[in-house]
C-alpha cells in the first residue's frame, strides 16, 4: 500500500512538473499586438494615375497592416483560441506569421504559422502550410486556424481591377487594369 501511494505521488508530481514545463515552453517571448494602420488605396491609385504606370506595389508593412486588420476582425477563430498579437515576414510567396494567442482564456502562447500567398481575383489568399511552437511542428487541429482571405479589389475604385500579382522582390506588385 505504501509503495502504491509513493508511486501515485510521484506520478502526480511528474504531471505537475510536465504541465509547468509546457506552460513555460509555449509562453510568448515577444510582445505583439494587433494594432494596424489603414492602407490608403485611393492614394495609391492617384499616384499611378499621376505616374501613368499601371503597377502599384504593396510593401510588407502595408501587407502586415492589411492582415492585422483581418485578424482583428476575427480575433477568435475558434472558441478556444484568441489572437492577441501578430507579426508578419514575407519571402517571395511564403509568409511567416508570428502570433501570440491565448488558449482557453488562460494559457498565453507564441505560435509560428507558415502560409503560401495566392492570388485568385479578387481575393488575396493565405493558404495555411504548417504551425510550430519554438521550431516543433504542431497539428493544425490544435489551433483550428485556417486560411486567411482579404479582398483587395473592394478597396479600389470601381473602374480599377487587378490584372495580375507578382510576389517576387521586396514588395508585392499589382498590375492594374480598367473595368469596362
Amino acid at each position: 500500500m505504501k509503495r502504491l501511494l509513493v508511486t501515485l505521488a510521484s506520478l502526480i508530481v511528474l504531471a505537475v512538473l510536465l504541465a509547468v514545463a509546457t506552460v513555460w515552453y509555449v509562453r510568448p517571448t515577444q510582445t505583439l499586438d494587433l494594432n494596424y494602420q489603414e492602407v490608403d488605396f485611393q492614394k495609391k491609385v492617384e499616384s499611378i494615375i499621376l505616374s501613368r504606370s499601371l503597377t502599384v506595389s504593396l510593401t510588407d508593412e502595408e501587407l502586415s497592416n492589411l492582415l492585422k486588420r483581418e485578424l482583428s476582425l476575427d480575433a477568435e477563430p475558434n472558441p478556444h483560441t484568441q489572437i492577441t498579437g501578430a507579426r508578419f515576414q514575407r519571402q517571395g510567396s511564403e509568409l511567416t506569421a508570428e502570433l501570440t494567442v491565448l488558449l482557453r482564456d488562460k494559457l498565453p502562447a507564441q505560435v509560428r504559422l507558415v502560409y503560401q500567398l495566392e492570388w485568385n481575383s479578387p481575393t488575396l489568399k493565405l493558404q495555411f502550410v504548417n504551425a510550430s511552437v519554438k521550431g516543433k511542428d504542431i497539428p493544425s487541429s490544435w489551433l483550428k486556424l485556417g486560411d486567411i482571405y482579404t479582398n483587395i479589389d473592394e478597396k479600389l475604385p470601381p473602374f480599377v481591377t487587378i490584372a495580375s500579382v507578382d510576389f517576387a522582390g521586396n514588395d508585392i506588385l499589382f498590375k492594374l487594369g480598367i473595368n469596362k
